[in-house]
């Protein structure tokens, strides 16, 4: 199994911690010392100076104080009385791997994914195990194990410690950067000169984990697989990879609009319905240099020596669940702020366009009244072309259409407004109006064609 020595591993981290306190110690307690002898002269040059210097320490010396342990994620801790087929398998899968089970496990609706943190200590503290909810519903019970066992491999050899130091240090590094000033605040360029060696070691730090992190990845990866088999592990790799950001696009998209509004539609079959309107493909999301993960295919290719193994379950993961549709909607309030619907309508995804988007195109023109006065039909055209509020209009443009007595159809994803044969998207034709290929004459044409009033006000 591919492993990072835990020597070379110990000493990088002990050099960074080391550079880290250096650096704060030097600049923010550097600061305070010219400050000091700043405050000691009369010259009003001085006065400055020794402002400069009081406010940069201290920023410094805030910041630089490492930052805390991981948060718990928004969700609800599952207990064994509660969920004892889903403990069985994390505890089958720990008894496999040859670790002891975490000592919190937690459900959230949170990404696609799946992921194990220490938290509370780097030297004690507790082992939390977080698992979205999305999984269940997107893999078999064999898939899961796979995905719970790479999350083991994180434990392997200090691993999960070494992650939790870097993160502390990581997160005195934004705190000091974030607090020195934006990059192009014009107001913060002095104290940018004291911003910038944090934001090269911030790079370092990047440069010198990341690749360590990736190979830890990679040896996760093979733990998973040795357990599940390449087959079933290389399959649930795939699902979370192509799943992870549209999933993530979908509740921003399509259902935290309907959550907000105390509806709820068919979550999972909401989802289908969103990738097969949208038609994306998420197969190579973009990548950042921070990015721990290795390339997908990368990924694949450290586990395609090993042996596939037949699956043990393929039943739906969702199915070793006590009270799924009860626990769905107790994590889907964990989306919303506290000033949130706590109770939910089940409604279908028909009904939901015509409960909540309607309703919303209404809300936002009324607040917007003054912006959309004396707006026709016929000046739509020109008053979008030299106007920022895109959203406002498009969603005038819609309710106009909707008085006008079309139709409007709705599902994740699909927007349109129909009258007979004819379909308008308003979010992308007023999109398109604003490119100046689309002029005057052919706004008038299509307004001709549709049966529309160039008269006609955008507010009623």
């Amino acid at each position: 199994m591919m492993r990072v020595l835990p020597s070379w591993r110990i000493v990088m981290v002990v050099a960074l911690t080391l550079g880290y306190m250096v650096l704060g110690v030097t600049l923010g307690g550097g600061s305070l010392v010219l400050a000091y002898y700043s405050s000691q002269s009369e010259d009003p040059y001085y006065h400055m100076l020794y402002l400069f210097f009081i406010v940069a320490g201290t920023v410094v010396v805030v910041g630089f104080l490492p930052g805390g342990p991981y948060a718990i994620p928004d969700g609800e801790r599952v207990e064994p009385q509660e969920q004892r087929q889903f403990f069985g398998l994390v505890n089958g899968v720990a008894s496999r791997t040859g670790q002891r089970m975490p000592d919190e496990i937690y459900l959230v609706f949170d990404h696609v994914n799946a992921f194990i943190f220490h938290s509370g200590g780097i030297l004690r503290g507790k082992r939390i195990l977080c698992v979205s909810l999305p999984l269940f519903h997107l893999l078999t019970v064999s898939q899961l194990q796979g995905i719970v066992a790479h999350e083991f491999g994180h434990l392997d050899r200090g691993n999960i410690r070494i992650g939790a130091w870097i993160h502390l240090i990581q997160s005195g590094l934004r705190r000091t950067i974030n607090m020195l000033g934006p990059d192009r605040d014009p107001k913060s360029r002095v104290l940018r000169m004291v911003r910038l060696p944090f934001v090269l070691y911030s790079r370092l730090v990047l440069y010198m984990t990341v690749p360590m992190f990736r190979i830890q990845e990679l040896a996760a990866d093979r733990l998973a697989a040795e357990t599940v088999g390449s087959y079933t592990y290389g399959e649930a790799l795939r699902i979370v990879h192509q799943n992870c950001q549209a999933f993530d696009a979908y509740v921003i998209d399509s259902l935290l609009p309907m959550l907000g509004r105390g509806y709820l539609p068919p979550v999972m079959e909401g989802y289908a319905r969103y990738l097969e309107f949208t038609g994306r493909k998420y197969d190579e999301p973009a990548r950042k240099p921070d990015d721990v993960h290795p390339p997908f295919a990368e990924r694949l290719a450290a586990i395609a020596d090993l042996p596939a193994i037949e699956a043990e379950n393929n039943l739906p993961a969702s199915s070793i669940l006590n009270n799924g549709a009860e626990l769905q909607v107790r994590l889907l309030r964990t989306l919303l702020p506290e000033d949130g619907p706590k109770d939910f309508t089940p409604v279908s995804w028909y009904e939901a366009g015509q409960l909540v988007i309607i309703p919303d195109w209404k809300r936002r023109c009324s607040r917007e009244r003054l912006v959309l006065r004396d707006v026709t039909l016929g000046s739509l055209r020109s008053t979008v072309a030299a106007a920022d509020k895109f959203d406002l209009f498009a969603a005038a443009f819609g309710l106009a259409l909707y008085r006008e007595g079309w139709q409007l159809d709705h599902e994740p994803g699909y927007l349109r407004l129909r009258r007979g044969d004819f379909k308008i998207n308003p979010h992308d034709l007023v999109e398109e109006m604003r490119s100046p290929e689309f002029i005057e004459d052919a706004w008038r044409e299509m307004l001709t064609k549709f049966g529309l009033d160039a008269g006609t006000l955008l507010t009623g």
